[in-house]
């Protein structure tokens, strides 16, 4: 049934899928009580002025539903229909420039716009392996790797073995992706301050960097008007993020990633709970 319904929504016009999306989204929004205490608190950690009926509130609650009717269309649509709908990548030759240094790339896609886009449109130009959650239900692990692997690409699960894969991939000159704002499971990762509160940080792009000479590259793919398409961005970590001192690096890489939510501040995904895992466990 599952497997059907993404067929179903998959051949919708994009058009029509945010549409629905949209509705979906406000759906969610007015019956989950979770979901807006966890927008709202990030929301007013990164805009304290930010008042509960701003237009802001509303519209990242429509564009959550928008990511989620999206996954569908992602995972299922043909190449020949997905292409067409990027209609510029803003930075490319960033990315160019730094996959021919040899040493292969870490490109990171926060949770904004159609992050499942960008890993295909990466995959379309580059060699790539993307680090992944792997499902607990196997229902939609199938689906999730079906579409996630059609075009080519090679999946990395959370552990050591998909960490092994990643630093292969690094070795022989590739692509590597992952989501730097997801929430690392202790005792992985740092604890810093995502918008003046503590918050666990991942660190593994900053050890796989570390150990290979990988070039950091930063990927966001914007949302534009409703069934319009989609915009690339990519541009380099700022220098501060290549600290030795994991640490520090993942501060200022931090603050990037800040900058980033702030620069799409309707398409971020806010009600992914950042501060999980932030309290250090007490010793005795």
């Amino acid at each position: 049934m599952l497997s059907f319904l993404f067929r179903l929504t998959a051949r919708l016009p994009l058009l029509l899928i945010h549409k629905l999306g949209a509705v979906l989204g406000w759906a969610v929004w007015r019956l989950s009580a979770r979901t807006r205490t966890m927008t709202m608190r990030q929301l007013n950690n990164a805009l304290p002025d930010l008042n509960p009926q701003s237009p802001l509130v509303r519209a990242q609650a429509l564009e959550m539903g928008k990511a989620a009717l999206e996954i569908p269309m992602m995972w299922q649509a043909p190449r020949e229909r997905l292409e067409p709908l990027i209609l510029d990548a803003q930075g490319a030759e960033v990315l160019h420039a730094a996959q021919a240094r040899g040493k292969g790339v870490i490109v990171m896609t926060p949770h904004i716009g159609c992050w499942e886009l960008a890993g295909h449109w990466l995959q379309w130009h580059y060699p790539i392996t993307v680090l992944y959650r792997p499902a607990t239900s196997p229902a939609w692990e199938a689906l999730l790797r079906q579409g996630r692997t059609r075009f080519g690409t090679q999946l990395a699960p959370t552990d050591v073995r998909g960490v092994r894969q990643l630093y292969s991939a690094l070795r022989r000159g590739e692509l590597v992706m992952m989501l730097p704002d997801q929430v690392p499971t202790p005792p992985s990762g740092v604890i810093g301050t995502w918008f003046g509160q503590q918050a666990r940080s991942m660190t593994l792009w900053h050890r796989l960097a570390q150990q290979s000479g990988a070039a950091l590259v930063l990927c966001a793919c914007e949302r534009l008007a409703p069934g319009q398409g989609f915009r690339m961005h990519l541009w380099s970590v700022p220098e501060a993020a290549h600290n030795p001192d994991a640490e520090q690096a993942s501060e200022a890489f931090n603050r990037e990633l800040e900058s980033m939510a702030l620069r799409w501040p309707a398409q971020y995904v806010w009600s992914y709970n950042r501060y999980k895992h932030s309290t250090p466990p007490e010793t005795s």
